[in-house]
């Protein structure tokens, strides 16, 4: 595309209720009709997709060639009160130095998918923070799903708190960006970085977070180290196990599936992945045990239970609809290799791709020669 092609993206902030009603539209587009969602606030008679913190909350959006391509919500505590809900859910207590009327909840970030692998994400969330930081507000709360961690790591969100299960949306990872951490924000390259060291800041806040909150040194260096120094890490601790994922790849190809990859920690009980949705990432064992289940309305029966070194939620590179619910057994360690960074390793080393793939489908098969044997051993036949 030549530059007299390209169209302009633009960034506003929603004032009026069509413009809000189009951002729901985009919801619905993107949860709805593309993931799978089966939101409790969805409104499939006008394909619409809003809820009360609606009302309250400032709606950035992205506007390009008259259309909304990304959008992206935040509520401000200076307007409104927190539900008690997302108190907890952010571990608010934890805070409890600081006035939530400095807090803000940044929630619903969605873009158009022809624009995802563009710049555009750190256009609108670069331009929600200067807002932020132009409202006084000093700490920003958001959750996401495993395959978005890296990406809000990249910005300077932080992990400080267990994991959460959202009922509408599943396992979430609870994040936190300490807004005037300007020495962070330079340490990690977040994009935010050059916009906060023109405002004028203050280092309380930074000071606080550190005293109070173990700095997972894993997470930070994430995006800042080489892949081969992260493998290394990696292998020396976890060798002793056979890794499902990194059957037939070489030193170099597994150096970089490990560095596409982030580590997550899921408490006993979690349910990690649902039957019925579209799946965003697959995931492989470091340590514990997860359940893998298969459910109808009869019946819920366990196919396999999977230990280190296994892999699961193999759908969601394969492109197809997740049929089994996987819940974790006891405190676990999971490798999550999201779905657009396997579309990027497709790209640009197609061969490494495609042993992934077959590797998948190997572990795949070895889930239905398990749901067989239980078929034929136990006599439980699955009702579709």
């Amino acid at each position: 595309m030549n530059k007299s092609s390209e169209t302009t993206i633009n960034f506003r902030i929603a004032k009026d209720e069509l413009t809000k009603q189009d951002i729901y539209k985009l919801r619905y587009n993107i949860y709805a009709e593309e993931m799978g969602k089966n939101l409790s606030t969805v409104d499939h008679k006008s394909k619409l997709i809003y809820d009360e913190k609606d009302k309250t909350a400032v709606h950035f959006y992205l506007e390009e060639g008259g259309e909304i391509v990304a959008c992206l919500r935040t509520n401000f505590g200076k307007d409104g009160a927190f539900l008690s809900e997302e108190k907890k859910n952010y571990a608010f207590e934890k805070f409890g130095n600081y006035k939530e009327k400095n807090f803000c909840i940044s929630s619903k970030l969605m873009i158009a998918p022809h624009l995802r692998n563009s710049g555009v994400v750190g256009q609108l969330l670069v331009r929600a923070y200067l807002y932020a930081r132009e409202r006084g507000a000093q700490f920003d709360f958001c959750n996401c799903a495993t395959s978005l961690v890296q990406l809000y790591e990249f910005f300077g969100y932080r992990r400080y708190k267990k994991n959460i299960t959202d009922e509408d949306v599943g396992l979430r990872v609870p994040l936190v960006c300490v807004l005037e951490d300007v020495q962070h924000l330079e340490f990690v390259n977040s994009p935010f970085f050059r916009v906060a060291k023109t405002l004028k800041n203050s280092t309380e806040t930074a000071d606080w977070y550190a005293a109070n909150f173990r700095v997972k040194v894993r997470h930070i260096y994430k995006n800042l180290l080489p892949e081969k120094k992260l493998w290394e890490h990696f292998f020396n601790s976890y060798r002793e196990h056979t890794l499902e994922l990194f059957e037939n790849l070489n030193d170099k190809e597994k150096q970089k599936i490990h560095g596409l990859g982030i580590m997550i920690e899921i408490g006993s009980g979690m349910e990690i992945i649902r039957r019925t949705e579209w799946g965003e990432s697959i995931y492989m064992i470091i340590y514990g045990k997860v359940e893998i289940i298969v459910s109808n309305k009869y019946e819920n029966v366990t196919i396999d239970i999977l230990s280190a070194g296994k892999v699961f939620g193999e759908t969601a590179l394969l492109g197809l609809l997740g049929q089994t619910n996987a819940t974790a057994l006891e405190d676990s360690k999971l490798l999550v290799l999201s779905k657009s960074s396997f579309e990027k390793l497709s790209k640009r080393n197609p061969e490494t791709a495609l042993k992934i793939v077959m590797n998948l489908m190997r572990s795949i098969g070895s889930k239905f020669d398990a749901l067989a044997d239980k078929c034929v051993y136990s006599n439980e036949y699955i009702k579709q």
